[in-house]
């Protein structure tokens, strides 16, 4: 399943990391074993698990699942360029990234595996829990449900940050709109590796599927509120809407440039604004925590290990 450039992934990095949902993540943290070995499904160049292992705090290891063979050479460079900037120790060994922080070591793993084949790989990895980000949308509704019953079997606390949920408003309005927008949707539920994409129906889906599978699952809203400063983002979003509405309807084709045209224009004079919605999404088993859900606002309702 390859989707996505490195380009791309580095832009919205920054962008992900103001939406996150800092609740549901500490929730996340707070109910992990110390030290803990964690799966990141789609990892890309590693951007979920840069975010959360400073949150995270302890000794973890991370096993970072991508099947596309560039994202995955990328991942060096990104987690050493990340420990540079932040001030923490780092060194590559073999096909890992060790970082040390606050007294703790964090190592960075690459797994090349295909999703759509199963989680074989991972049944001896002795994992406490998994994550994605910006990755549900990209699954089938029937895959997701198989990952929800994996997740039950083996009882492991699940994060899915960033998942799509549909919603797009641009500013100012344009009457193509409309039109672009329900040409995109079409062309998200293509196939991207998982089967036909869930998109934007999949935080609402993995929800009910995730609650029929014994967990107590919380959402939080984690959309993009972009602005004059993204205009990179804003211009990659624009680009990449166009042709993917291009692909679908390409009797449209005049419509669709007119509304390129005019959007780029706005994302290089800095007068685009944009708001993606996505939501977060924690899944805990009962047994961690069987006292009530998740307080919202800082610290869930156990912190006891796994």
């Amino acid at each position: 399943m390859s989707c996505f450039a490195a380009d791309w992934l580095a832009l919205r990095e920054p962008v992900d990391a103001r939406a996150r949902d800092p609740d549901l993540a500490r929730a996340f943290a707070a109910r992990l074993p110390r030290p803990a070995r964690l799966a990141d499904f789609g990892a890309g160049t590693g951007a979920n698990a840069r975010a959360l292992a400073p949150l995270i705090g302890t000794d973890q290891t991370w096993i970072l699942v991508e099947s596309d063979p560039a994202l995955r050479s990328a991942q060096r460079a990104a987690f050493l360029a990340w420990a540079d900037r932040s001030g923490y120790a780092a060194r590559a060994a073999d096909a890992a990234v060790i970082v040390t922080a606050a007294g703790c070591t964090w190592r960075f793993e690459t797994l090349a595996l295909d999703l759509a084949q199963g989680w074989a790989p991972l049944e001896a990895a002795g994992i406490d829990a998994v994550t994605c980000a910006a990755f549900l949308d990209l699954a089938a509704r029937a895959w997701i449900e198989r990952l929800a019953a994996w997740l039950a079997a083996r009882r492991l606390p699940f994060l899915a940050a960033l998942t799509v949920n549909g919603r797009r408003a641009w500013t100012p309005p344009l009457d193509a709109d409309a039109a672009v927008a329900a040409l995109f949707r079409r062309h998200q539920a293509r196939d991207k590796g998982l089967g036909p994409a869930a998109g934007g129906s999949a935080p609402e889906h993995a929800r009910k599927t995730l609650a029929d599978n014994g967990f107590f699952v919380t959402m939080g809203a984690s959309d993009w509120h972009l602005g004059g400063a993204d205009r990179g983002l804003l211009a990659a979003l624009v680009a990449g809407e166009a042709a993917a509405a291009l692909e679908t309807a390409p009797e449209l084709r005049a419509t669709i440039a007119g509304w390129r045209r005019q959007r780029l224009d706005a994302a290089a004079a800095g007068t685009l604004g944009a708001v993606i919605g996505h939501r977060d999404l924690l899944a805990l088993p009962w047994g961690i925590c069987n006292k009530g859900p998740v307080r919202r606002g800082g610290e869930g309702p156990c912190r006891r290990r796994l």
